[in-house]
């Protein structure tokens, strides 16, 4: 599973090594959620990185990035219980917290000091956390972890394992440079892959659950200068 993070850090390389014309610091917030059949609820979370403008043209530019992507989701629903005499059903809230190296490639169009953008990503998963909490019991949290084969939960083992640590994903958006100093970048991201499939826990197998977020950032152009 260390593969892709030596894929990401060559192609890093890569583009460091090009004509950037700027180096992008970014930051800001997330809405995060999953497309499933399942009703579930946006998750706020961050994203901060890294981003290279490599000009093609004095309109069309090739735009890399490396992020820190904060992803997830939130849900409201009932466990079923059971006891000698009875079946019923318990409500919960529950948040999921996964957390991705995220590395999009991206083509930007200038038209003044708008842009619009778009292009498809790839995304490493390296952790995260959830809560489940039952009304009228104790919460029980754990970490997430990526690239494990187990799909349960017991009392010595609180963890929730996601076997699949790839998520592969398109994202299209736009933005502006305001002050001449300061790039206000929103975008909205669709995984094509589907993290949890071979996960029962939360019942998406089935469901072809896909990541999805939509991204309000503030970037930070520093001028590299021409080779």
């Amino acid at each position: 599973m260390k593969k892709p993070l030596i894929v990401l850090c060559c192609l890093i390389g890569i583009v460091i090594s090009t004509q950037a014309q700027s180096l992008i610091l970014k930051a800001g917030g997330s809405l995060a959620n999953v497309g499933s059949i399942i009703e579930t609820k946006n998750k706020p979370g961050i994203v901060a990185g890294l981003a290279f403008e490599i000009p093609l043209s004095s309109r069309f530019s090739i735009q890399p990035e490396l992020l820190f992507h904060q992803k997830g989701f939130k849900e409201d629903g009932s466990l079923e219980e059971s006891d000698p005499y009875q079946t019923y059903f318990v409500d919960f809230k529950s948040s999921f917290t996964l957390n991705y190296l995220e590395l999009p490639v991206l083509v930007k169009y200038k038209f003044g000091i708008f842009y619009v953008n778009g292009g498809s990503s790839i995304s490493y998963g390296i952790g995260g956390k959830y809560s489940l909490s039952p009304d009228g019991g104790s919460t029980l949290k754990g970490k997430m972890k990526f690239g494990h084969n187990s799909t349960t939960l017991s009392n010595e083992d609180t963890d929730f394992y996601i076997e699949n640590a790839l998520d592969l994903g398109l994202q299209v958006g736009g933005g502006v440079k305001i002050f001449k100093r300061i790039i206000i970048d929103a975008r909205y991201g669709f995984g094509l892959s589907s993290p949890y499939d071979k996960n029962d826990m939360v019942s998406f197998k089935k469901d072809k659950s896909h990541n999805r977020s939509f991204q309000l950032t503030l970037g930070y152009p520093i001028k590299l200068g021409k080779r």
